[in-house]
């Protein structure tokens, strides 16, 4: 049964978006969703973001030939998560390379 004081959901997170933390946990799923076109889809099939970190976005890619293309399209990439932000939400990004043994499925 429903008080009529009980705020709907859309109230709550309508409230919550006004809280630095959660607005910033907000703008990074954006981020996520729209990977794809921020480092566009050749890059995006060969490397996702993993994680942030003091406006840091670590990025894990597939070889070191993948991770040389992110570094070339670096500045590209910035730019477009921060348009998307509305403010600079990331400073930079850290590559690093998959870890091959997580790819090798397990043979016993």
């Amino acid at each position: 049964m429903k008080r009529d004081d009980t705020p709907s959901i859309g109230e709550i997170l309508e409230s919550l978006k006004g809280d630095a933390q959660f607005r910033k946990q907000f703008e990074l799923a954006e981020v996520w969703e729209r990977w794809s076109e921020i480092a566009g889809r050749r890059l995006a099939a060969h490397g996702q973001p993993r994680g942030v970190r003091e406006a840091t976005l670590y990025v894990e890619v597939d070889s070191a030939v993948w991770m040389h293309r992110f570094g070339l399209q670096k500045p590209e990439i910035l730019r477009r998560i921060n348009a998307i932000a509305g403010h600079e939400l990331a400073t930079d990004l850290f590559l690093m390379l998959r870890d091959e043994d997580e790819e090798t499925p397990s043979t016993t």
